[in-house]
């Protein structure tokens, strides 16, 4: 791109009739000019589609127009034009609101001074219509000498003495593809979404104060205290798993903060609120995904002795019933031998698991799937295993399960030819097993998801199955962390003492067995 990005800009336009030559002026004299202008009015009853169409009419290369024919609401209406955007970074402007010439320029001067961030914000001057009078919003100092803005995004504490946000943010469009918004959320989408694109990329400020906000009758300060609450608990509560991570001075400072915005407006729209605790940094579920074979039935039974979380029955794995007969999209699951499964449901069923519980599957990375996992803050717990041991106990597994559709095959070939076709894959009985390379990749591209927490099973298993007692037991404790359980020496002591062994199919739980096994063939 160097210093001709691709910027498109976003005009959210609703009954902005008094403000929208401004915005719209203020957006086509950038010193850094976007590539597109488009500009969605949401049904409008007053004069703001005329001007809308007046703009279109003498810049027609440049702006785009979208009219809702009924008034669809803000996400919506926004929507409409994100589905049409062309350029490679995007910035969202309320028609209500304007921009300094350069607010463009230097936040991607700061995007290009910061190859790692995806986004950039500025300083925001706020406008108030009733009597002109402008005030700047100042950031706070932590804020402004640091890249990673999570922990001030989610307790809403980003500029001094207020509860707002950064605002129009200039956003590199693959990385808002990957957070989005979540049109579930009633009132406040932009700070669920900025929770998350802070949790996931670096985001820098330009030095500038180039965002003029206007605060005037009819902004979102008027809406409904009782809509605010309870959209502000959901986005709090919806986000708490990605604190599992965080050092406890980060989780205290966001519940203490959030608890304090929460009970304000709980007492302006009549509401009984009870303060999140450090219990709800984990509310589950839990996904336990691995490749098949990797030692899954050692994590489940360790997270079984830990206190506080249950097991559901739901699995996604080989077992589960295909459903490419259904209308809608699809997913893959299964990682060793993948089949089409609905979108719609697996939506549906992670949506009615319990808090505090977690399940196991087997699911290969997609976009589709890790989208839906990020969107529903669901953690992950992601098992991996050394993968010749993954192939021995593969090919162990297959031949000792007559329910298995592989398993009829299985006994007609010798020990090693069978270790052979759990590495090679192939197809035999009308079922396709895939690679163990394959299957692999598409297990460790997990690995770069924010709400992933890697296990190695070479690190849980043990002195007994040939690993470290001392590394199992921090590894014990990683896992109680993730989930957000307090395992004190006992606890833990007990599940160390009883975790090995315990499944016919673990190949007796020892790592390394494969080099003992293997020939060159396999290797």
């Amino acid at each position: 791109m160097g210093n001709n990005p691709k910027i498109s800009v976003i005009i959210v336009s609703y009954n902005f009739e008094r403000y929208l030559s401004q915005c719209i002026e203020s957006v086509y004299n950038q010193s850094l000019k976007p590539c597109e202008i488009l500009i969605c009015d949401d049904a409008s009853t007053d004069g703001s589609w005329n001007i809308i169409e007046s703009y279109r009419a003498r810049y027609p290369d440049l702006i785009r127009t979208i009219r809702q024919i009924t008034n669809t609401g803000p996400y919506q209406n926004w929507k409409s034009a994100y589905q049409m955007v062309r350029g490679e970074l995007l910035s969202v402007i309320d028609g209500d609101d304007y921009w300094h010439p350069d607010k463009l320029l230097r936040e991607w001067q700061a995007l290009q001074n910061n190859p790692r961030a995806r986004a950039a914000w500025s300083s925001v001057i706020l406008y108030h219509e009733e009597n002109g009078r402008s005030e700047e919003w100042i950031p706070e100092e932590n804020v402004t000498e640091t890249n990673d803005l999570f922990v001030q995004v989610y307790a809403k504490r980003f500029f001094k003495g207020k509860r707002s946000l950064f605002r129009n943010e200039l956003v590199y469009k693959d990385a808002f593809d990957n957070v989005g918004f979540n049109a579930s959320i009633p009132v406040h989408l932009d700070w669920d979404m900025k929770i998350r694109l802070t949790f996931r990329y670096p985001v820098v400020w330009s030095g500038a104060r180039t965002v003029y906000y206007r605060l005037h009758d009819s902004g979102i300060h008027k809406t409904r205290h009782d809509k605010m609450y309870a959209s502000a608990r959901q986005v709090a509560m919806k986000n708490m798993a990605l604190l599992r991570n965080r050092p406890k001075t980060d989780t205290d400072y966001v519940l203490d903060n959030v608890n304090a915005l929460l009970r304000q407006l709980s007492g302006q729209g009549g509401h009984k609120h009870e303060d999140l605790t450090q219990r709800d940094v984990f509310p589950g579920p839990l996904l336990v995904n691995s490749l098949p074979k990797a030692g899954t039935n050692l994590l489940t039974k360790a997270l079984r002795m830990m206190p506080g979380i249950t097991e559901t029955s739901l699995h996604f794995g080989n077992s589960t019933q295909n459903t490419s007969g259904q209308k809608g999209a699809t997913l893959p699951i299964g990682v060793d031998m993948p089949k089409p499964y609905s979108l719609e449901a697996f939506r549906r069923q992670l949506n009615a698991l319990p808090e505090h519980s977690f399940l196991s599957a087997h699911i290969p990375y997609t976009e589709t799937a890790a989208r839906v996992l990020r969107e529903q803050g669901i953690p992950i717990l992601l098992m991996l295993r050394d993968p010749a041991d993954v192939a021995l106990s593969h090919a162990t597994y297959v031949t000792k399960t007559p329910e298995h559709p592989l398993h009829a095959y299985y006994q007609t070939l010798s020990e090693d030819a069978r270790i052979l076709f759990s590495i090679t894959g192939g197809r035999a009985n009308d079922v396709t097993l895939l690679s163990l390379e394959e299957r692999l990749q598409s297990i460790v591209r997990w690995m770069d998801e924010p709400n992933v927490t890697v296990i190695r099973f070479e690190e849980l298993v043990g002195a007994r199955g040939g690993g470290d007692d001392a590394a199992q037991r921090e590894t014990l404790k990683k896992i109680a962390r993730t989930i957000g359980v307090d395992a004190d020496d006992s606890v833990l002591n007990d599940i160390q003492h009883q975790l090995f062994g315990g499944t016919g199919t673990f190949n007796k739980g020892v790592r390394g067995a494969a080099r003992q096994r293997f020939t060159r063939e396999h290797r």
